[in-house]
């Protein structure tokens, strides 16, 4: 028999698979595939024998599921020969006539009811009771049927377009349904999610996907918790509908809620049916409707958390991703192909992807037409910076929250009307004033600190008030640390409109000067105030001087600013410019940089200058000037940088401080030889350490000699080098400054390696480490494992591949280009020696990249000779030769005789391969003659290389 033809198709594995991929082929679903299928192979078999192969299962496999659902109550499992023999009933060697309840099982199993299981070969040998029971379970089936069709004209929302996205939360769903099918599902799940987030939408395209696996039915009622225009629906009410759908006669419906309720949940005992509840009011309103029973599966929406029904699990809907929102916009908008997309990304963004939002503003869209795109983008983004640098606007000025929300209106709907629903049913005056209090606060995340600054109440009091507008739907947890929320842009937007109706004039901007106050308080606790020099500027700057070395106890302040950094920094942008602004800027700029966060940094003394400048205050404008240049020195903005300083230099002269006189040359001199600029460098540096001595100001004296220390360095000055690092080095320790020791200790590291002392640079590369890993200073613990990674390559030791990977991923994280390009050497070197090739060249290319991004000139002369070697080892001499000449002319350049002679003996090395002799005799021995005064290692190699070519 199972190679039986059915209509074409054969009823054995390869035929149904067959059968299968015609009823996909039309359109059917994974899961409305089973009952055609079943229909066409009972021409052939039994009805459980029939089911079971439409469900591509096998006898032992249902034994096995049968077996799971009936367990404890089993001695023994059930065997795959207990199925065959239920399947053959009445006929068989050994029949088994299956139980109404083995019927049940198998049929959640089969995901039919258990009615289509049996036929007139069963009838006749059944029990009378089982055949009454199969009678009313035929009726009931018939009568899901009409029920469903009557609910679903009556009650569904008609709006059935433009459903798009939510492939992932529809999944989530499915498995949520599936389980509940296998009895290890809860039965009542809550669609939540704020104001116009698509619950209604997702509820409805839930209940078209999974209705079929419900055979006794689905309903839908809206209860219309949140309504424009009319009142909640009473359970009273609703149970009444309820009951005369599902076949009660109106004048057999108890007259008590009770009552009611007890007919419901009688009515649905036993029955498989999927029920979705729209638009909860509260759990008040739902708690009655609930059937409680297993077989059906409830979903209910609402913006309210409905944490009074005990046993339900929320589902957050959240907004749509970009994706989606996009594909929606351009459907309801009716947009071509050739639209603007990159105004369409900035509406969508004020739009904050929200469903309905999108869906009003589509409608305005269709009506001006698409070329209007840009002129809209263009007014949102005008209206949005008004809303972030400006107070709201008292009642019956010109707001820009009213201007932005006017946008998101069509006929009757829009997001205010939306909002006031949610808005009116808070009843206490205090939780209102918070909603208004979240439109007006500038920061991502809201806090029960935060509120209880900006209202003026307790924080116990802001801690529950924020729970309760949470279950209300109006704020979502923020998914970080803690009782932390998030408001979406939308409901933001109503708020401060909201704000700007009911609120006092000026309170915002005093609910900002306590939000400053508050972040000051918290920030004081966290710093450790240190002096660089005392008298430095006190006698000029208005501005309080609250740090020169500020730092965070590495733990807690991380973990502080952490959390805390977006809100504060919203707030200091939103912030008068008062001394007590500037403060917390001072506090926090410092820390922000040593941690890696520059452009926070950066912006914050922008901050800082502006206030100074407001002020008049000289010095205070000098210092953050000063700050803004060293952060761009770190982002290799060279030019920026040095504008700034110069900028910062000219006020120290003005006002005749010559300690930031001192501080403001020393950071020239680092701008100018970190772009080669030797001669320029050098000078800045003498003038620092001339002027330090001259005020006896230790600090200056040390980072002069260490910049003097650095440029001799890049001279390959060797000796003279490290004399100034030493010098440098007995300052930083007299001064205790472990970050100052930390740098002179790598710099004098560099300066042993290259002259081949690297037990020396050993021990400098170590200290270096241990005290910047000390002090929390990121860059100077990259350059210090960068340089243990030269050492560990030169000894081939393994450590080599630990040192270089997390030095760059240092400097990545900190966007440090600088550090970037000479771990990518030192990765590249590494990559080389063990003959990946490919590896090395994409680090030599990238670091490549980076140097002449940055004009890091000595960086490039390395680069591109590693770039040479992988060729020259690779055979490619030609290619090799190119790479050599290019390195070889930047290192002429600059005047780097080390560059010059790696770059010459490279070029003769590849000549003699080629058989040019003489010429890598010449290029040999030029080499010798730039290594020789240097008192390099490789001196003694060109030589062994010459004697090795036989030219000695």
């Amino acid at each position: 028999m199972t190679h039986d033809d059915i209509g074409g198709f054969t009823t054995d594995l390869e035929g149904r698979r067959r059968l299968r991929q015609l009823f996909s082929g039309i359109g059917l679903a994974d899961r409305d595939l089973v009952a055609p299928m079943a229909a066409e192979l009972l021409r052939h078999y039994r009805p459980r024998q029939a089911w079971r192969l439409a469900n591509f299962l096998t006898q032992d496999a249902v034994a096995a599921l049968c077996t799971q659902r009936l367990l404890p109550e089993l001695d023994h499992p059930i065997l795959d020969k207990r199925i065959a023999a239920i399947e053959a009933w009445p006929k068989g060697s050994r029949p088994a006539r299956p139980s109404v309840r083995i019927l049940k099982i198998l049929a959640e199993i089969y995901g039919t009811t258990w009615d289509q299981l049996v036929d007139a070969k069963d009838i006749a040998h059944l029990p009378l009771a089982d055949t009454d029971q199969l009678a009313e379970a035929i009726a009931a089936r018939t009568a899901s049927a009409l029920l469903t069709a009557r609910v679903s004209n009556r009650e569904m929302p008609s709006d059935l377009v433009n459903f798009v996205g939510r492939s992932g939360q529809l999944d989530r769903m499915d498995r949520r349904v599936i389980e509940h099918l296998q009895r290890r599902g809860p039965a009542v799940h809550v669609i939540t999610g704020s104001m116009g987030i698509g619950k209604t939408a997702f509820a409805r395209h839930c209940r078209m996907a999974f209705a079929r696996r419900y055979p006794d039915g689905n309903l839908w009622l809206d209860l219309r918790g949140h309504t424009p225009g009319t009142e909640p629906r009473e359970a009273f009410d609703v149970l009444e509908q309820l009951l005369v759908q599902v076949g009660i006669a109106p004048e057999a419906v108890a007259g008590d809620l009770a009552g009611r309720a007890h007919q419901w949940r009688d009515a649905m005992h036993e029955k498989r049916v999927l029920l979705v509840f729209d638009n909860a009011l509260d759990s008040g309103q739902v708690r009655y409707l609930l059937p409680q029973t297993r077989g059906c599966f409830v979903v209910i929406t609402s913006r309210c958390r409905l944490t009074g029904l005990a046993g339900a699990v929320p589902f957050p809907l959240d907004v749509l991703t970009d994706d989606e929102a996009r594909q929606l916009l351009v459907e309801l908008a009716h947009l071509d192909s050739d639209h603007d997309t990159e105004a369409v990304t900035r509406i969508l963004r004020t739009a904050g992807n929200l469903p309905l939002a999108i869906k009003l503003i589509a409608g305005q869209i269709a009506q001006y037409g698409q070329d209007r795109l840009a002129d809209i983008a263009r007014e949102f983004d005008e209206l949005t910076t008004v809303l972030k640098g400006a107070p709201p606007e008292g009642p019956g000025g010109d707001s820009a929250a009213e201007h932005l929300l006017g946008w998101f209106t069509a006929g009757d709907q829009s997001l205010l009307a939306a909002f006031e629903i949610s808005y009116a049913g808070l009843a206490d005056p205090v939780q209102r004033r918070v909603v208004r209090a979240i439109g007006c606060f500038p920061g991502p995340e809201i806090t029960a600190e935060v509120i209880a600054l900006m209202t003026q109440v307790g924080l116990a009091t802001a801690t529950s008030l924020l729970r309760g507008l949470f279950d209300a739907g109006f704020i979502e947890n923020s998914g970080g640390a803690g009782h932390r929320y998030r408001a979406h842009d939308a409901v933001r937007l109503c708020a401060r409109r909201r704000a700007e109706q009911e609120e006092a004039p000026g309170e915002h901007v005093a609910a900002l000067d306590r939000l400053i106050a508050g972040y000051l308080d918290s920030a004081r606790k966290q710093v450790v105030l240190h002096e660089r020099h005392p008298d430095q500027g006190r006698r000029y700057s208005q501005l309080p001087e609250v740090f020169e070395a500020a730092e965070l106890d590495p733990e807690v302040a991380h973990q502080w600013l952490t959390v805390e950094r977006a809100n504060v920094l919203a707030c200091i942008a939103a912030a008068r410019h008062t001394t007590q602004t500037a403060e917390l800027v001072k506090l926090l700029a410092q820390p922000l940089r040593n941690m890696g966060w520059w452009s926070d940094a950066h912006g914050l003394y922008e901050t800082l200058r502006e206030i100074a400048v407001t002020m008049s205050d000289r010095p205070a404008e000098a210092k953050a000037l000063l700050q803004l240049g060293r952060i761009d020195q770190i982002g290799s903005l060279y030019d920026l940088a040095e504008t700034s300083l110069l900028r910062a230099l000219a006020i120290a002269r003005e006002i005749d401080d010559q300690y930031l006189r001192a501080d403001i040359v020393c950071e020239l001199g680092q701008t100018a030889w970190l772009v080669a600029a030797h001669s320029e460098s050098e000078e800045y540096y003498t003038e620092a350490l001339a002027l330090a001595l001259e005020i006896d100001y230790p600090a200056a004296q040390c980072d002069a000699h260490q910049g003097i220390g650095h440029v001799r360095r890049l001279e390959c000055r060797y000796p003279e080098a490290a004399a100034h690092f030493v010098t440098a080095r007995e300052i930083a320790e007299s001064l205790d400054d472990p970050v100052r020791l930390a740098q002179v200790h790598w710099g004098h590291g560099e300066v042993a390696r290259r002259l081949g002392d690297n037990a020396i640079a050993m021990n400098d590369y170590t200290a270096a480490l241990r005290l910047a890993r000390q002090c929390g200073s990121e860059i100077t613990e990259s350059d210090a494992l960068r340089g243990l990674g030269h050492l560990a390559r030169l000894a081939r030791d393994p450590m080599a591949a630990t040192y270089f990977p997390e030095s760059l991923a240092i400097s990545n994280r900190l966007n440090d280009r600088y550090g970037q390009a000479w771990s990518l050497w030192g990765q590249g070197n590494l990559d080389r020696d063990a003959g990946k090739w490919e590896s090395a060249r994409w680090c030599y290319t990238e670091g490549l990249r980076i140097a002449v991004a940055i004009n890091l000139s000595l960086a490039r002369v390395d680069h591109l000779r590693g770039l040479g070697h992988v060729e020259r080892e690779q055979g490619n001499h030609d290619a090799a030769l190119v790479h050599y000449r290019a390195s070889l002319h930047i290192a002429e350049q600059v005047n780097d005789p080390n560059g010059q002679g790696d770059a010459l003996r490279a070029l003769g090395s590849v000549r003699f391969l080629q058989g040019h002799t003489d010429e890598a005799a010449d290029l040999l021995r030029a080499a010798l003659r730039c290594y020789e005064p240097i008192g390099v290692p490789a001196a003694q190699r060109t030589r062994e290389l010459l004697r090795e070519y036989g030219f000695d």
